[in-house]
């Protein structure tokens, strides 16, 4: 038995287990207050509502109207009505869905990086690294699609490199059956669906009849459910991902935010951005050593369980890649924050740990390489806990996202609960507003589509419809602060001079202007 091997292979199965039981503690123990609500999460919590209520997969639109969900999928929604129908409510079962799903991922992580690598300690460094992560930390703990769809994901993995294995067409089902639920969780699972065909082909045998069988099967299995999906968006909401799709040529700034998130792997998040670049960088040379060496490094047969995981890698990774190559070029408000890069961190982590060779494959630079690395990786499992132990105790005392202890108590959202029903209210915020009052508000005017960065052609006629509204409606705006990313929307200097506004209240997280 070598080093790599310690602890045993039933060792590293209850450390695994334990470590997964460790995370959905540490998520329960970080969402004291209540588990996280971001502007997203809001969408999800509205549509699971008005489903449990009958009325359908509805939504909150930004002019205050209640519309169909078209532009998030819909599987979190369904799951979080479902358990509303059992009188749970969906915040009370999204918090504890996602203790439950983290505990999984971090064990599927780790299970994952065995079956590559068959090294229990680097499996359980995997799972360690990936538990203490913010790709973790920050998603299991708010109301987000995350946990789901990593969960789904790892698990077609898993059933997609049993198919040889076990032969007949059940792994295959399985695992075509994780990837279409994941696309019905997040949309970026279409890429998933198509790395998948692609895994079919480089994992089997090659055979042309097969793999259009496989093909098939997993196309109609993983497939029908998110082409119905699809058309129904394009029947209710007139688009088939709700949200218009233009070319998008100004790319560098969103390429060097996806380089700072990357650094952030390796990297303390207050660094300077030269040295971002450079993490990056470093990031990518090392995926890229591992992907050109790692079949060497494993030693093992072309057709066997590590190389077939492998494949299944590579391939995700290529078509996610490609999803936010498309997503650059035609969409510009996504950003290439962590939650968008969440899933290529999870992959590139089990294909990066699993793939380092083992202590008799070593065959260059002796004991004093393998001491360096194993040094290298303690201490990344060492930063990792050390950041991700900070920011548990943080959210732990001061709560998350609208439902933080600053946001429960706000003077502001006090103010607004006391202003009489037909008092209309306008804001850079709906989903706040509504999330801690429940007012209906409507958005301020967009000065352009957030999607297409298209001027907005009404802009000066809605700015006007809004001075009557405060003139003659008595109407107020809520204007929060710190919403720096919502460029698309004019801010409070912009609004103060264009509509002549008071202040009728000041609070550290906005204010509550009045027309003149």
């Amino acid at each position: 038995m070598t080093a790599d091997d310690t602890p045993t292979l039933a060792g590293w199965r209850l450390t695994c287990l334990a470590l997964g039981l460790a995370s959905a503690l540490l998520v329960a123990f970080a969402t004291t207050h209540g588990v996280g609500v971001s502007p997203n999460s809001v969408s999800y919590l509205t549509a699971a509502r008005n489903l449990a209520a009958g009325d359908g997969l509805k939504t909150l639109n930004p002019d205050g109207s209640v519309v169909p969900l078209t532009m998030w999928a819909p599987l979190l929604p369904m799951v979080l009505a479902l358990l509303a129908k059992f009188g749970i409510d969906p915040l009370d079962s999204a918090r504890w869905l996602g203790a439950l799903l983290s505990a999984c991922n971090v064990f599927l992580v780790g299970l994952l990086t065995w079956r590559l690598g068959r090294s229990a300690l680097r499996a359980v460094a995997a799972s360690w690294i990936f538990l203490f992560s913010l790709e973790n930390l920050e998603h299991h703990t708010f109301v987000l699609s995350e946990p789901i769809f990593l969960f789904l994901s790892l698990l077609g993995i898993h059933f997609l490199s049993k198919q040889e294995d076990e032969g007949g067409r059940l792994p295959l089902i399985l695992s075509a059956a994780a990837f279409g639920l994941a696309a019905l969780t997040r949309h970026a699972g279409l890429s998933f669906l198509g790395g998948g065909l692609a895994a079919l082909w480089f994992i089997g045998t090659r055979d042309r009849r097969r793999f259009l069988r496989d093909a098939t099967i997993f196309g109609v299995v993983a497939g029908a459910p998110v082409a119905a999906w699809l058309v129904r968006n394009r029947l209710v909401g007139h688009s088939a991902v709700g949200r218009p799709l233009v070319l998008q040529l100004d790319i560098v700034p969103r390429i060097l935010k996806g380089a700072d998130t990357i650094a952030g792997w390796i990297l303390p998040l207050s660094i300077p951005k030269w040295l971002n670049l450079v993490a990056a960088l470093v990031v990518t040379a090392a995926a890229a050593a591992v992907w050109i060496y790692g079949d060497r490094w494993s030693g093992a047969a072309p057709r066997s369980v590590p190389i077939r995981i492998r494949r299944i890698l590579q391939c995700l990774i290529v078509a996610y890649i490609a999803l936010l190559g498309a997503v650059t070029l035609m969409d510009a408000w996504i950003p290439m924050s962590r939650r968008v890069l969440t899933p290529l961190f999870t992959l590139l982590l089990v294909l990066g740990l699993g793939s380092l060779p083992r202590r008799e494959r070593w065959t260059f630079g002796g004991r004093a390489v393998r001491a360096a690395l194993l040094l290298v990786l303690a201490l990344g499992c060492a930063f990792y806990a050390v950041r991700g132990l900070r920011w548990i105790r943080e959210a732990h005392a001061e709560g998350l996202g609208y439902e933080s202890v600053a946001w429960k108590h706000s003077g502001l959202m006090e103010r607004i609960r006391t202003l009489p029903e037909e008092t209309p209210i306008y804001t850079n915020a709906v989903e706040a507003v509504y999330h801690l009052t429940g007012r209906i508000s409507t958005r301020v005017p967009a000065r352009i589509n957030r999607f297409s960065r298209i001027p907005n052609a009404e802009y000066d006629q809605e700015m006007a419809a809004l001075e009557e509204s405060l003139r003659d409606h008595h109407a107020v705006i809520v204007f929060l602060n710190g919403l720096e990313d919502r460029i698309y929307l004019p801010d409070r200097d912009e609004l103060t001079r264009a509509l002549t506004l008071h202040s009728e209240g000041e609070w550290p997280e906005g204010a509550l202007l009045r027309g003149l």
